[in-house]
């Protein structure tokens, strides 16, 4: 997959999905579908709109998750490596040291790679590659299921004030909060994953 591929997917299905919401609401509630669809250039617009939304979407994402990352993913390389991954016995424990401790983390890991086999260095690389991206994508959904649920519950408070019929409303509510549940699950099991692969791939590398 080429460079503008592979950053097409990733920025563009976050911000194409909340323009779709958006869509669903103006065009399905307000009843202005058949408006929608005649104005091509309209739809043309949204689509090409939706991968700088869904960069900007990602940004937000980084930052909430991994720029404020927590301790506690970190600390578990401590935990279960031991003195031999590093001799700090509060790696991962300082909220303030965050940066540091993950960088270290990224060190210790690209130090292991370097030391391997070209083809056992290829394959650990496209493994970390395939979860890490795969986290990434899934969190920016995330972020970006999070952000169109919370307007749909304003727009659905608007139409109840204004005695709109908001049945549809509940429909997409339902099929975001089923959407927003599962990526939450697949992000925790994929972040689990990529650390127990690290931690098991570390642990015999420093033995």
């Amino acid at each position: 997959m080429n460079f503008e591929t592979k950053y097409l997917i990733r920025w563009g299905i976050p911000g194409w999905v909340f323009i779709f919401w958006l869509f669903f609401y103006f065009s399905f509630v307000q009843n202005d579908y058949s408006e929608f669809v005649k104005n091509v250039p309209l739809l043309i617009s949204l689509i090409v709109a939706g991968v700088p939304l869904g960069y900007l979407i990602y940004q937000v994402y980084f930052v909430c998750f991994w720029s404020f990352r927590t301790k506690d993913s970190l600390n578990r390389f401590r935990t279960e490596l031991g003195d031999k991954f590093s001799t700090d016995a509060n790696f991962g424990k300082l909220y303030e040291n965050r940066n540091k401790d993950y960088y270290y983390l990224e060190h210790v890991w690209h130090s292991m790679l370097l030391e391997q086999d070209e083809g056992v260095r290829a394959y650990l690389e496209g493994r970390y590659r395939h979860l890490l991206s795969t986290i990434h994508g899934v969190g920016t959904l995330f972020v970006s299921t999070t952000g169109s649920l919370m307007l749909i519950f304003f727009l659905l408070v608007r139409s109840l004030i204004t005695g709109e019929e908001p049945s549809l409303f509940y429909i997409g509510i339902v099929m975001q909060s089923i959407i927003l549940v599962a990526t939450s699950f697949n992000y925790r099991y994929f972040s689990d994953n990529l650390r127990a692969f690290q931690i098991n791939m570390l642990n015999k590398y420093l033995s």
